[in-house]
């Protein structure tokens, strides 16, 4: 085969794997949404921090292979390659892999609120408990100073 064309369909592939990777980049930000859900704010600035990456990764691909000019075949191959993956893989392994994150991290979060409530409420008893011990003995104290001694008389 000619140089030009094997050069092509190397062109091709290279932005067929940038468009999976950059949707692969996307996934991520889907998962760590489902494990942590998120403001609408926030998810507008994660958005926008990736369009930002992904327009970098896209303009270094141009640069490196067409000396910066822009070819608007590129482009549509990577946005194919990015749906490709997005109706491909990647409607099977967001949900799956963000489940399988989030399960034992609510579990985690479940066991972590029930060692918080039995650790306050022991908390609370032994204050309980401590205030009663403290009360008892400022009693006895009263009551010692208050009834004299034997041999005492009048405070004397």
């Amino acid at each position: 085969m000619n140089e030009l064309v094997i050069w092509e369909l190397c062109y091709i592939g290279e932005c067929l794997i940038l468009g999976a990777g950059l949707m692969f980049l996307y996934d991520v930000l889907r998962i760590i949404r489902i494990v942590i859900p998120h403001s609408i704010a926030v998810i507008s600035i994660e958005d926008v921090l990736y369009w930002i990456v992904a327009g970098f990764f896209m303009f270094m691909l141009l640069f490196k292979e067409d000396e910066g000019s822009v070819r608007w075949f590129a482009v549509a191959i990577t946005v194919g390659g990015m749906l490709i993956y997005n109706f491909g893989i990647s409607r099977f392994v967001v949900p799956f892999v963000g489940k399988c994150i989030r399960w034992p991290l609510l579990k985690a979060v479940k066991g972590l609120r029930l060692v918080t409530y039995k650790v306050k409420a022991t908390g609370k008893m032994v204050t309980e408990l401590l205030k009663k011990l403290i009360k008892k003995d400022r009693m006895e104290k009263r009551m010692k100073k208050s009834v004299p001694e034997k041999g005492e008389v009048n405070g004397r």
